[in-house]
């Protein structure tokens, strides 16, 4: 049997973020996964003895965070100026985020 498993993904930017994600999770046994950078989520099917940390570590692992318990938080930090930085800034901003961008 399997468990469905869906997280709120934090610091994708792009559809080559969702790959990387679905990459490392689909590299866990058993597990198969659908990532939607539009919706900013992971859909995941994984059997039900594998512990759901294994999942979020996979993620972190991947260079993302997960929204803690599905709840998001009205605000966000950016270090850097960068092109990854701003691309990232603006995607937060657009999901109703306060960004604070901070350069180094």
């Amino acid at each position: 049997m399997s468990t469905r498993h869906v997280y709120e993904i934090i610091g994708m930017t792009c559809d080559h973020c969702a790959a990387a994600i679905k990459n490392a999770l689909e590299r866990l046994p058993g597990v198969s996964a659908d990532v939607s950078f539009e919706e900013r989520k992971a859909f995941i099917d994984a059997p039900e003895s594998l512990d759901s940390g294994v999942l979020v570590g996979a993620i972190r692992k991947a260079g993302y965070g997960i929204a803690d318990g599905g709840e998001e938080h009205g605000f966000a930090v950016i270090v850097g100026s960068g092109s990854a930085a701003f691309a990232a800034a603006i995607g937060l901003a657009s999901s109703g985020k306060n960004v604070t961008m901070i350069e180094r």
